[in-house]
């Protein structure tokens, strides 16, 4: 992950958290958030070893979907000593497949257990995209054709 993203990520999770504004919603590409390398990130309470996991079970998405665009949304930030990390454990997939589909894809696994899946139809400003130290729309990404659907774990 490039370090303007990572600066631009703090920024804004303390600039909302000292305002106590939380309706914004940062994301961030699967493939930079679950990098089993950057201990920058914290996916579902794994910063390292479960990592792997979470991106064969997208793999599987994009092997059905090859346009589908994944993504982590971030929830917030630890701080511990001199240890900074974010942390999260939601995907947002935009993808053209159908909810019985993505369900279907994400309970193949005998590891990883959704807590909740669904379907989100107001994708508003409040979803930003954060790639190369900008912010993005995700609402340029939702098109009429394309569903956006959530997964987390608890």
């Amino acid at each position: 992950m490039l370090k303007e993203q990572k600066e631009l990520i703090l920024e804004l999770l303390k600039r909302d958290y000292d305002k106590r504004d939380f309706k914004n919603h940062y994301l961030l590409s699967y493939k930079e958030f679950l990098d089993v390398d950057e201990m920058f990130t914290d996916f579902n309470c794994e910063r390292d070893l479960g990592k792997q996991q979470n991106i064969s079970l997208i793999e599987k998405i994009n092997d059905k979907d090859k346009d589908a665009q994944i993504y982590i949304e971030i929830y917030g930030f630890e701080e511990v000593e001199a240890d900074v990390w974010i942390y999260a454990d939601t995907l947002i997939i935009f993808s053209v497949l159908s909810f019985q589909d993505i369900q279907e894809l994400l309970d193949e696994s005998s590891d990883l257990f959704p807590s909740d899946i669904g379907e989100i139809d107001d994708m508003s400003k409040d979803y930003k995209i954060i790639k190369n130290g900008q912010i993005y729309s995700a609402a340029k990404i939702h098109k009429k054709l394309t569903n956006v659907y959530y997964c987390w774990w608890d």
